[in-house]
């Protein structure tokens, strides 16, 4: 381990570390831009905007001159040289550049410190590559920088998602959609004739077309715990044998809509002018990476030769596990002359509501949603862009399109109509399956099982019949889930935001952890930005508006922000609300059970709330 001598913090927050070289040091196998706990300086690039440059100059050469110690700048301007040459662009002017170092004696390994220059820049690309460079002699000429082929690449973790306001939003057209432009969905035939037979005796799993046994390790993996018993996990996958053809584990086996049921989409457009947008140029530490995405998407159909006069933008942003990328389509021109559909998804706070309080959950995601759903053949060079493979359009639902959303969710909500709501309620390619309302346990708490089988509860079995029709349907229409992001019968299951448990609905993990961790408001941002996150969760939490009278006011035009006990109280008070939220069920309005509305006044506030007797358990 290196020996800290000295740290600091940079004007953007970023701490700049200088350590001495243990004995043993061996620089060949010397790293930089390395994760805590490594033994080289660390740079955290998440802590600033943009990203951070971190040259590590050791070498065995550079070790016997004491000159290059007071030479930073020329690592500097190498390493913005570098960086630019390989982007064929310039970076961005630099914001801070600080360097620390500590003169010691160059004969003694012992006593040799690192040298640790930190650059920021504001730039747009996703990576930067440096190399590690040896000083030939006692010159701090550029030219004197020979590589060494030790290198490193930074990819930043994504940072907090940034959203376009809704006035910089490009909006589609209000009228009237002709004729031909009209989505149409007719699905002929019976979607349940050959649904599979669920055994109460499930056999021992085998691998069965594709359901491998990877796929079996990943279901394990998503039902931890002891909630299924051994029956009934050998019930979970015996479904997924049965099932195996609804669910796809790669792209080809990715589902599309029948054709006969779901007739490709015409893209609805005005009148317009064709469009043609250059596109920004791909870093070169990202070609190789890009031009594998183009050429699998080629194979898969989804990108097809295009030679119409249209051409718009694309780029790459980092998906949801911030390492793979993934090409996004930049359609705000075809969005602009696109007639809009007026469509929008099921309600948030109704369709979560609906979710509380199930014996067990299941929830699905369509596989590449977008992907399953074809555009007609005379509308694909709306979608034409350039690479450096040639020109291509897409032929399925692009991701970006002002209707696609509106589209998707209209086709599984046919698709699962005869589901909804009782056991279903999509929201675009995502399904959360709701469990039966009671686990049908005796006073005693003693579950009610399948006469088949006392190994399978009566709630499981139930639960798996639902799963069955409603996969079937899926598939039916041509459509596959996805098996790696399929939760078949879980206790709680997080839906559209909403953590949704057998006591009913509770807020979700993530907003506690945050809200609980929150220190003392520094300023009336911080006041708004706290107001707001907790406001998410006002709903579990009474008299919230009175509680969180003190921070309100800070808000107020001419407050003078002020941070004091009583603040400190209110944003402790509505913390330990939080915390300890009751779960909350919805009302059944099929039974006799009494609703009561209670109304709470005061000068300051109004407070009402619904509640329902329960009369097999009081305390639900």
């Amino acid at each position: 381990m290196t020996e800290n001598l000295f740290s600091s913090k940079g004007e953007l927050g970023l701490s700049i570390v200088v350590e001495k070289l243990p004995s043993d040091f061996s620089h060949q196998t010397h790293s930089i831009l390395q994760s805590p706990g490594d033994s080289a300086p660390v740079v955290d690039l998440t802590s600033i905007p943009g990203y951070a440059i971190c040259i590590n100059a050791i070498s065995e050469s550079q070790l016997k001159h004491t000159s290059y110690i007071d030479q930073s700048q020329p690592y500097l301007k190498c390493a913005r040289e570098l960086a630019s040459s390989m982007y064929n662009e310039p970076l961005v002017t630099l914001k801070s550049a600080t360097t620390e170092h500590v003169a010691s004696n160059p004969s003694d390994y012992s006593s040799v410190n690192t040298f640790s220059a930190i650059q920021y820049v504001e730039s747009p690309h996703e990576l930067l590559y440096l190399d590690l460079f040896r000083l030939d002699d006692s010159s701090a000429d550029l030219e004197r920088f020979t590589p060494t082929g030790i290198f490193a690449v930074s990819r930043p973790k994504p940072t907090k998602k940034k959203y376009k306001k809704v006035a910089n939003r490009t909006k589609p057209v209000p009228t009237t959609l002709p004729e031909e432009f009209r989505i149409i969905r007719e699905i002929t035939g019976d979607p349940l004739a050959k649904i599979p037979i669920l055994s109460p005796h499930p056999p021992e799993f085998t691998p069965t077309g594709r359901y491998t046994q990877e796929g079996y390790d990943i279901i394990e993996k998503n039902h931890p715990g002891d909630f299924l018993w051994p029956e009934e996990r050998k019930l979970m996958h015996h479904f997924m044998m049965e099932q195996n053809e609804g669910f796809a584990w790669n792209e080809s086996q990715k589902g599309k809509f029948h054709e006969d049921f779901f007739p490709p989409v015409v893209i609805s457009v005005i009148e317009h002018i064709p469009w043609v947008h250059k596109n920004i140029p791909i870093p070169p530490g990202l070609y190789h990476e890009v031009i594998d995405i183009v050429k699998d998407k080629i194979a898969s159909g989804i990108y097809e030769p295009s030679s119409l006069s249209y051409r718009s933008k694309w780029f790459t942003v980092f998906k949801k596990d911030g390492q793979s990328l993934q090409i996004v389509h930049d359609l705000q021109p075809l969005n602009a002359v696109t007639i809009r559909n007026s469509g929008v998804p099921p309600f948030i706070e109704q369709l979560a509501e609906t979710f509380g309080g199930r014996a067990c959950y299941g929830v699905f995601d369509l596989f590449v949603a977008f992907d399953q759903r074809l555009i007609a053949t005379q509308s694909r060079d709306f979608t034409t862009f350039q690479t450096p493979l040639g020109t291509f359009h897409l032929t399925k639902l692009p991701m970006g399109w002002t209707n696609s959303m509106q589209i998707l969710q209209g086709d599984i909500t046919y698709t699962l109509q005869n589901e909804i709501p009782d056991f279903t309620i999509p929201f675009v390619d995502d399904a959360g399956i709701k469990g039966p309302q009671s686990r049908y346990q005796d006073k005693e708490g003693n579950y009610e099982t399948v006469p088949e089988n006392p190994g399978i509860r009566r709630f499981v079995w139930e639960h798996f019949q639902n799963l069955n029709r409603i996969v079937e349907r899926i598939k039916y229409v041509g459509c596959t889930w996805s098996g790696k992001k399929a939760y078949l019968c879980v206790p709680e299951a997080v839906i559209v935001g909403h953590k949704c448990t057998y006591e009913g609905r509770v807020p979700e993990d993530g907003k506690v952890d945050k809200i609980k961790n929150w220190g003392p408001c520094q300023d009336l941002t911080d006041v708004r930005s706290f107001l707001g996150t907790s406001g998410i969760l006002r709903i579990y939490i009474r008299n919230y508006s009175l509680i969180a009278r003190p921070l309100v006011n800070l808000t107020r035009k001419d407050v003078e922000f002020y941070w004091g006990p009583e603040q400190e109280a209110a944003q402790h008070a509505l913390k330990e609300a939080i915390i300890h939220s009751p779960a909350l069920r919805p009302i059944d309005y099929k039974s006799g059970a009494r609703v009561i509305l209670a109304v709470d006044t005061s000068a300051e506030a109004v407070g009402y709330a619904l509640f329902q007797e329960d009369p097999d358990n009081p305390k639900r």
